[in-house]
């Protein structure tokens, strides 16, 4: 299965190794762990772990662990914002943790999607250019359409500057909803353009699918990237 944050990696192949975030592997098998133990935190696009509790306090203290922060231990199934961590919610100090239930359950998700949604900037090593920042946005309509926009662009001092947008357009239906996530099944055609390359880019069709998991009304996290709605 493809993820929203890997469309520019398939479409670039040898180009690129790998857009968004890597993820460690989730292991079949719960195992318990003491709190703040164990855990793998989002920094820079990258997961960093396992951690152990000095350490989890250590970034709380400095700022580098916040409320919207992406962790993940084993016995859990998904990548969560720290908030919502009962260990982890009361040392950041964030109220949602004090909820009984704290997760978020959404009644309708063709309505909950409609709207433009942007990742947040992730980083990934390109061979022979190093790093690149990527930005995913995708538009979500009433009538079942979608348009997204990959933007890829080397940080600056990279040793072989380039920017890369790959637009896609098409449909979208959804399976498998249970009130926290739902699977997107997207069909459609997209156009890579390398800037400063000459023609009209490089069509390609588009099929795959991506598993969302909503967070609130506005953020949800897709293969470990967390995607935040616009303003309407």
């Amino acid at each position: 299965m493809e993820s929203l944050g890997k469309i520019a990696a398939r479409l670039l192949g040898a180009l690129v190794l790998c857009v968004g975030i890597w993820l460690v592997p989730m292991p079949a098998a719960a195992q318990e762990l003491p709190p703040l133990e164990g855990y793998y935190v989002v920094e820079n696009g990258q997961a960093v772990g396992p951690l152990p509790a000095s350490e989890i306090e250590a970034r709380v203290r400095d700022g580098r662990l916040s409320e919207r922060s992406l962790v993940w231990r084993q016995g859990m199934n998904d990548w969560e914002e720290a908030r919502f961590r009962p260990d982890l919610g009361p040392l950041i100090g964030s109220p949602r943790a004090a909820e009984a239930d704290p997760a978020f359950n959404v009644r309708d998700f063709g309505t909950y999607l409609q709207g433009s949604w942007t990742s947040d900037p992730a980083q990934t090593d390109i061979p022979d250019m190093g790093q690149a920042s990527v930005v995913n946005t995708i538009a979500f309509g009433a009538d079942g359409t979608f348009r997204s926009l990959t933007k890829m662009s080397t940080v600056p001092g990279a040793p072989q500057p380039m920017s890369v947008n790959v637009e896609g357009t098409g449909t979208y239906t959804l399976s498998g909803a249970n009130g926290e996530t739902v699977t997107i099944s997207f069909l459609g055609t997209s156009l890579t353009k390398i800037e400063g390359q000459p023609g009209n880019g490089f069509p390609d069709q588009l099929q795959f699918d991506a598993t969302i998991k909503a967070m609130d009304q506005s953020t949800f996290i897709e293969d470990g990237s967390t995607y935040r709605k616009a303003a309407q």
